[in-house]
C-alpha cells in the first residue's frame, strides 16, 4: 500500500482508497486503475506485435532452396494422387526447371508405387506449379506413360 496525493484537496491518501476520505473525490490514479492500465498496455503491445508479424510481406526462398522446395512440393502433390502413397519410393534424381521469369516451375519426378491392383509400377510425373504467398500451388500434374 502506498500513498498518493488527492487531485482535489492535495492531501495524502491510500492508493487503495475508492474515494478521498477528506473531500470525497475519486482518485485519478488508484492501484486498481494502474493495474488495469498496465494490463491494457501489455494487451495492446501484444496485439500490435502480432498484427505487424502477420502483415509483413512474404519473402520468396533463395533460388537454390526454391528449387529443392519445388521438388519437395511436387513430391507432396504426387503422393496425394497415388493409390497407395505409403508404398511410394521416389527416384533420387529429380529435375526442376523454371520458366516464365521464375513464376512457373516444372518438376519431373520418378516414383515406384503400388497401383490399384497392388502391383508395383514405375511412373514419371511432371508437376507444373507456382510459388504464391509463401506456398506452392499446383497448376497441373501429369503422368508420362511408359
Amino acid at each position: 500500500m502506498a500513498l498518493i496525493t488527492c487531485h482535489e484537496c492535495k492531501k495524502d491518501i491510500s492508493d487503495q482508497a475508492d474515494k478521498c476520505p477528506y473531500c470525497g473525490a475519486k482518485p485519478t490514479f488508484s492501484g486498481k486503475a494502474s493495474a488495469l492500465r498496465i494490463t491494457a498496455a501489455v494487451a495492446g503491445t501484444i496485439f500490435l506485435l502480432s498484427f505487424c508479424m502477420r502483415s509483413s510481406p512474404p519473402t520468396p526462398p533463395e533460388p537454390a532452396s526454391q528449387e529443392s522446395s519445388a521438388i519437395n512440393a511436387c513430391r507432396d502433390f504426387i503422393e496425394k494422387s497415388l493409390h497407395d502413397p505409403d508404398s511410394a519410393k521416389f527416384d533420387t534424381t529429380s529435375k526442376a526447371v523454371t520458366t516464365q521469369k521464375g513464376e512457373t516451375w516444372t518438376v519431373m519426378r520418378g516414383v515406384r508405387a503400388k497401383n490399384g491392383f497392388g502391383a508395383l509400377r514405375h511412373n514419371i510425373f511432371i508437376c507444373k506449379m507456382r510459388f504464391v504467398n509463401n506456398d506452392w500451388q499446383a497448376i497441373s500434374i501429369s503422368e508420362i506413360n511408359q
